[in-house]
């Protein structure tokens, strides 16, 4: 381990003190947005289609990184849904090892949500039938698959569900989401 001698402790605290005085903003401007997935407001019975594949984004200094995600982007969409709706969901595999996803927060049957025990193959679809009866919520849908499962959601194969019932769509919450 290299030791440091007071002059250069000093100089770089001082140093890294000084950085504390940038403006936020000129740091912000160095950095990518935020990225935020896409939309999907579910209609009473429009089928859901989520394509799990391999595409390409750029992280840092527009150095592309292979990722994985759903409909040819990085993560998946923000599906919302009613309660009281029926969602058909489209699962379909075009990575090159097996998948199992599950749907976190969401009450159903767990034969319906997929999980550990509903794995599918590379090139295989799986479309369950979801019955959205449970109040207003948030759930995530994620990679489950055994031995992989953090690989494959460091990866992107993530998103997000948001379940509104008849007292979320009043409240001025949901006005400031729409």
């Amino acid at each position: 381990m290299k030791s440091f001698t007071r002059r250069e402790f000093l100089k770089t605290s001082a140093f890294a003190g000084s950085l504390s005085f940038i403006p936020q903003s000129v740091m912000a401007a160095s950095r990518l947005p935020l990225f935020i997935p896409p939309l999907l407001d579910v209609k009473r019975g429009r089928p859901v289609f989520l394509t799990m594949e391999q595409s390409q984004i750029s992280f840092i200094d527009k150095k592309l990184t292979e990722v994985w995600g759903f409909n040819g982007a990085y993560l998946g969409p923000t599906v919302r849904v009613k309660q009281g709706d029926f969602v058909k969901l489209n699962y379909r595999n075009n990575l090159p090892q097996a998948v199992a996803m599950n749907i976190q927060g969401l009450q159903v049957s767990s034969e319906l949500i997929g999980g550990v025990g509903r794995v599918f193959t590379s090139g295989e679809i799986w479309a369950p039938i979801l019955p959205i009866t449970q109040p207003a919520s948030t759930c995530f849908y994620h990679a489950c698959t055994l031995a992989n499962s953090a690989y494959q959601t460091y990866r992107g194969l993530v998103g997000m569900w948001i379940i509104d019932d008849k007292d979320s769509r009043q409240s001025k919450l949901h006005k400031n989401m729409a």
